[in-house]
């Protein structure tokens, strides 16, 4: 297996939605980073596996993006997708 930059990760999206009101990924737009991280990644030929996770207890600061065995990155937005691309080349 090859340990390149481009070799299989996987990077987890919170998509935990709180009924009671209070913040959470879901509800500041998580959802809708899937397929656009999903897309982003794909175009540039990378082999990831983006996949929807579950809460990661810090929704005050979602959307909340794990890199499995890396970063857990805060507020990742559409616009903020590159900070993604970043933390795997770490």
């Amino acid at each position: 297996m090859s340990t390149s930059a481009h070799s299989l990760r996987r990077i987890g999206v919170c998509t935990h939605r709180r009924l009671d009101g209070q913040p959470s990924c879901a509800a500041r737009g998580s959802e809708q980073l899937l397929p656009a991280l999903r897309g982003r990644l794909a175009g540039e030929g990378r082999d990831v596996e983006v996949f929807p996770l579950g809460c990661l207890g810090d929704c005050e600061r979602g959307p909340n993006v794990k890199i499995v065995g890396g970063e857990l990155l805060h507020e990742v937005t559409l616009e903020r997708l590159d900070a993604v691309r970043v933390a795997l080349d770490e």
